[in-house]
């Protein structure tokens, strides 16, 4: 699935809103790095988007971040 994500970063909390086919995802994210934990909060997700789809998308996005590329 593409889609155009917008993120609103404050420090290491923000929201990051994406328009997908199916309709706007709107993620809050925030980053504890004395854990090295990172919490998101699914927000909004259109219906018809499966939520295992979405984690799925989230996970991959992480494992690439994580590789470097």
């Amino acid at each position: 699935m593409n889609a155009s994500t917008t993120r609103t970063p404050d420090g290491p909390v923000g929201t990051a809103t994406s328009q997908t086919p199916l309709g706007e995802c709107v993620i809050e994210f925030a980053h504890d790095a004395a854990t090295a934990e990172l919490t998101l909060t699914l927000v909004k997700k259109p219906w018809l988007l499966p939520e295992g789809m979405l984690w799925s998308g989230f996970i991959a996005t992480l494992d690439r971040c994580r590789a470097g590329t």
